[in-house]
């Protein structure tokens, strides 16, 4: 099927107002295409278009993880991923992104082939500390609504189901819980649900995982690879941010949705946890019975994910803990989740290792 919609493309010589999703969409996309129009001078292009999306991670517009994500997929299109090239090319997108996060683009950057630039324009001033965050560049919502209501159960796909397994995942557990589904062959497809030029579909990245902001709404779809091993695990919709976000099984989203414990739920009963990646939420949400009297919420975080707002949404007197990986990433995670609730719930800091089982 076609893909619909997605990122327009920018129009040359006019402004593009990044406050809306329109306009940072159209810039981002200008900037990818622009790499991928380069026909000499690739490792320029490269960190040009790095350093554009740069400026978008850094006004809050993009999601610093999909930024790479896209980049690196425009730079194996173009051949800038091949043998040695690699680490080169992962270290000119990190330049290139860390000086763009530096000069984030105001409310209405300059035309295309000017704002994107190395060293053009000038600098947004600092914002004050009472400035209002803008809402994240999220897919439109009647299309990610579209995509997830078209998904198939997970039980249905072979490769799905052997890759859970995998992962020690009952397939009927995700489907009973709805933690995710897969996307049907004949199914809607959107520009968004792409890496580079191939789908999702295509691409092997076939589980649907629904996203969620803090209010309990589905925001946004990430894709998860059942394939292959190799490159990317975990994407989210190319042009879009996943930030603001969480993975969240049915009492998660209640909490989010109402901001308080459900009726015959007393909030210092209730016990939430909070997992590093979609494959530790969904064992933990399949560990846990949703139909016990003391039911346990369960969150799946990624980079960006975890706000105050969805702190916000946890009960005072709730016990949380909080299952991230033994890194430094992990740790990063945990210390700002346990920021962001102090004072208002029981913390439990719990160093795990890897595909461990809960116990009680």
């Amino acid at each position: 099927m076609t893909p619909r919609r997605g990122n327009p493309s920018m129009s040359n010589g006019r402004s593009v107002g990044i406050d809306s999703d329109v306009g940072a969409g159209k810039y981002a996309a200008a900037v990818r295409a622009s790499l991928r129009s380069a026909a000499s001078g690739r490792n320029n292009a490269l960190v040009s278009a790095a350093y554009g999306l740069g400026r978008l991670v850094g006004a809050g517009r993009l999601e610093r993880v999909r930024a790479e994500e896209d980049l690196l997929a425009v730079a194996a299109e173009i051949g800038l991923l091949e043998g040695t090239e690699v680490m080169k090319s992962r270290g000119t997108i990190k330049r290139g992104l860390d000086a763009g996060e530096k000069h984030p683009l105001g409310s209405h950057p300059s035309a295309f082939g000017v704002a994107f630039r190395p060293r053009s324009g000038r600098a947004s001033p600092p914002r004050s500390a009472s400035h209002k965050e803008p809402d994240p560049l999220r897919p439109p919502a009647d299309e990610v609504a579209e995509l997830w209501q078209s998904g198939i159960a997970v039980t249905e796909d072979p490769a799905t189901v052997a890759w859970l397994r995998s992962r020690k995942l009952s397939a009927a557990d995700v489907v009973d819980r709805d933690l995710a589904r897969v996307i049907k062959p004949k199914g809607p497809r959107f520009t968004w649900a792409s890496i580079g030029t191939r789908s999702w579909a295509d691409s092997g990245f076939r589980l649907l995982l629904p996203a969620f902001d803090a209010t309990g709404l589905l925001a946004t779809i990430r894709a998860r690879q059942v394939i292959t091993s190799d490159g990317l695990k975990e994407v989210s919709a190319q042009g879009f941010a996943a930030i603001r976000t969480v993975y969240a099984d049915k009492l998660g989203r209640r909490l989010l949705f109402d901001g308080l414990p459900p009726s015959g739920f007393s909030a210092d009963r209730l016990s939430v946890v909070v997992a590093e990646g979609w494959p530790d939420f969904a064992t933990l949400a399949s560990y846990f019975s949703d139909a016990d009297e003391n039911a346990t919420a369960v969150f799946g975080i990624y980079a960006g994910g975890w706000t105050q707002d969805i702190a916000s949404r946890i009960p005072p007197a709730a016990t949380v803990a909080i299952w991230t990986d033994p890194d430094e990433a992990g740790h990063g995670y945990a210390e700002r989740i346990a920021s962001s609730l102090a004072g208002r719930c029981r913390v439990i800091r719990s160093r795990k290792e890897v595909h461990d089982v809960p116990t009680d």
